[in-house]
């Protein structure tokens, strides 16, 4: 369940990850698995996403993106309402 955060706009959630879409420049389309159900996020240039891990854990690259099905993953996003997607990606912890 989302949790919003001081910075007026932007919202937290955490969860397995159950899907992702990458390859097409620095784009990314990931599923977050949330008690709700699956929920999709976008990141239109993944370079510009604060991305961070725990330590022992593999650094997140964009090249292995595929392979981060099944990590559990925080982030933070803007919603978007009315986009197929239910948030832009801003920050990633993975962990």
């Amino acid at each position: 369940m989302p949790v919003e955060l001081k910075r007026r706009g932007v919202l937290a959630t955490d969860g397995p990850i159950s899907a992702v879409e990458c390859g097409k420049k620095t784009e990314v389309m990931i599923n977050v698995d949330l008690p709700s159900g699956p929920v999709t996020f976008y990141a239109p240039d993944f370079a510009k996403v604060a991305v961070s891990w725990a330590d022992g854990v593999p650094e997140p690259k964009l090249s292995g993106c595929k392979e981060w099905k099944g990590r559990r993953v925080k982030l933070w996003f803007s919603p978007t309402p009315g986009k197929e997607y239910a948030g832009e990606i801003s920050k990633m912890y993975f962990f």
